[in-house]
């Protein structure tokens, strides 16, 4: 396919210029993946992001919001998904601004900072109040 580049392994800063300049990735892991980065380097790049309804995915992606799941290990699904995202512009422009939106809320530095703190202060005040251990 013409419109399709294989790139292998590429520095951090390849993968940043590409993601910047692509409409899709395509995240066609069939294993059950922790928590893949290069989701979120796509939200922040506005890139919309095709990945299997497997693992963790699914509390990364909401399907149709801020990317587009496919039933894993299925081609023809894949295939669907691919052919919908290509003739739906402006529903892929919102999925993109979704995506955006969503690593400004909880990916940043920022946002990591204050998600953990919280939940640190929540730890104290919990142990404050719990009377077994004091």
């Amino acid at each position: 396919q013409k419109q399709i580049n294989y790139l292998g392994f590429l520095s951090d800063d390849g993968v940043n210029r590409e993601l910047a300049k692509s409409k899709f990735l395509i995240f066609p892991s069939k294993w059950y993946e922790g928590f893949p980065t290069i989701i979120l380097k796509a939200f922040l790049f506005e890139t919309v992001v095709l990945a299997p309804e497997l693992g963790s995915i699914p509390t990364i992606i909401k399907d149709g919001y801020n990317g587009i799941l496919f039933k894993p290990n299925n081609i023809d699904d894949l295939i669907n998904k691919i052919k919908w995202a290509l003739s739906n512009e402006e529903k892929c422009n919102q999925i993109k601004e979704n995506a955006k939106k969503e690593f400004n809320e909880k990916y940043t530095e920022e946002a990591n900072y204050n998600i953990l703190k919280k939940i640190y202060e929540d730890a104290i005040e919990e142990n404050k109040n719990n009377k077994l251990l004091n």
